[in-house]
Protein backbone atom coordinates (compact mmCIF):
# COMPACT_ATOMS: atom_id res chain seq x y z
CA UNK A 1 0.00 0.00 0.00
CA UNK A 2 0.96 3.24 -0.64
CA UNK A 3 1.10 6.48 1.50
CA UNK A 4 1.26 10.06 0.18
CA UNK A 5 3.33 12.23 2.10
CA UNK A 6 4.76 15.78 1.89
CA UNK A 7 8.41 17.16 2.77
CA UNK A 8 8.82 20.67 2.85
CA UNK A 9 12.22 21.28 2.21
CA UNK A 10 14.45 24.53 2.61
CA UNK A 11 16.67 25.74 0.14
CA UNK A 12 20.25 26.82 0.32
CA UNK A 13 21.90 28.46 -2.32
CA UNK A 14 23.52 25.16 -3.84
CA UNK A 15 21.73 22.73 -2.18
CA UNK A 16 19.09 21.58 -0.26
CA UNK A 17 19.76 21.92 3.93
CA UNK A 18 16.74 20.85 5.66
CA UNK A 19 13.80 18.38 5.23
CA UNK A 20 10.49 17.78 7.51
CA UNK A 21 7.52 15.20 6.12
CA UNK A 22 4.13 16.06 7.02
CA UNK A 23 1.12 14.48 5.98
CA UNK A 24 -0.84 17.25 4.82
CA UNK A 25 -0.62 19.96 2.03
CA UNK A 26 1.82 23.16 4.47
CA UNK A 27 -0.56 26.40 4.77
CA UNK A 28 1.68 29.49 4.09
CA UNK A 29 1.70 29.68 7.30
CA UNK A 30 3.12 26.61 8.47
CA UNK A 31 5.87 27.50 5.29
CA UNK A 32 6.48 30.96 6.84
CA UNK A 33 7.31 29.21 10.45
CA UNK A 34 9.55 26.66 8.88
CA UNK A 35 11.69 29.11 7.19
CA UNK A 36 11.92 31.25 10.15
CA UNK A 37 12.99 28.29 12.07
CA UNK A 38 15.96 27.79 9.35
CA UNK A 39 16.20 31.25 8.76
CA UNK A 40 19.97 31.45 10.26
CA UNK A 41 21.44 29.32 7.67
CA UNK A 42 21.00 31.07 4.72
CA UNK A 43 17.80 29.60 3.82
CA UNK A 44 16.55 31.00 0.00
CA UNK A 45 13.52 29.45 -0.15
CA UNK A 46 11.12 26.68 0.44
CA UNK A 47 9.60 24.30 -2.14
CA UNK A 48 7.07 21.44 -1.25
CA UNK A 49 7.53 17.40 -2.64
CA UNK A 50 4.77 15.09 -2.77
CA UNK A 51 6.30 11.59 -2.20
CA UNK A 52 4.88 8.22 -1.50
CA UNK A 53 6.03 5.89 0.86
CA UNK A 54 5.21 1.94 0.53
CA UNK A 55 3.43 0.72 3.96
CA UNK A 56 3.32 -2.73 4.52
Amino acid sequence: MLKETYYMIAMGEITARYSQEIDHYPSEQEMEEFTKKYKEYNIVSVKVEKRYKFIS
